[in-house]
């Protein structure tokens, strides 16, 4: 005999990977909301007191996404602008530089040209050890991404 599940609805405080993300609303199993995610603070059930605080608190974080979604889109006109960082280091005759370039060097040297900061974590980009062009992803947020080209230079 197969029994009737019944769902109810839970807003999630934060993102979860296999179910949702942070402010839907969303329906699981009760026990699943009671066992998990209610005790661990990811969720609360939707009733009618609350319901209208959580379309406000939705609201809210769709406009701070659309905020977010504006300064990345602004950031990554000026990164298609620049195209090129040119970063000047020391180096030996076989073209190994000294000391090493990373994430936190391409966002001080992206923040002095468009004054716009990012997060080190948003950098995907190769190892870079040598004289030379290097392609380096900006990954801003969902589907805005910029590619910039690092071309390291001795001195």
């Amino acid at each position: 005999m197969k029994k009737n599940k019944q769902h109810i609805e839970v807003f999630l405080y934060q993102n979860i990977k296999s179910l949702a993300k942070k402010g839907d609303i969303i329906k699981v199993a009760p026990g699943y909301a009671r066992n998990y995610l209610i005790p661990q603070d990811l969720a609360e059930i939707v009733n009618q007191n609350n319901l209208k605080k959580f379309i406000n608190i939705q609201n809210r974080i769709k406009n701070k996404e659309k905020t977010f979604q504006d300064y990345f889109n602004n950031l990554k006109l000026y990164i298609n602008q620049i195209y090129i960082l040119n970063i000047k280091k020391k180096a030996g005759k076989n073209g190994l530089i000294f000391g090493r370039i990373n994430e936190k060097e391409i966002v001080k040297l992206i923040y002095d040209l468009t004054e716009y900061k990012i997060n080190k974590k948003q950098i995907t980009m190769p190892e870079i050890k040598y004289i030379g062009a290097y392609q380096v992803k900006l990954n801003f947020m969902n589907e805005i991404n910029a590619i910039i080209q690092v071309q390291i230079i001795p001195y």
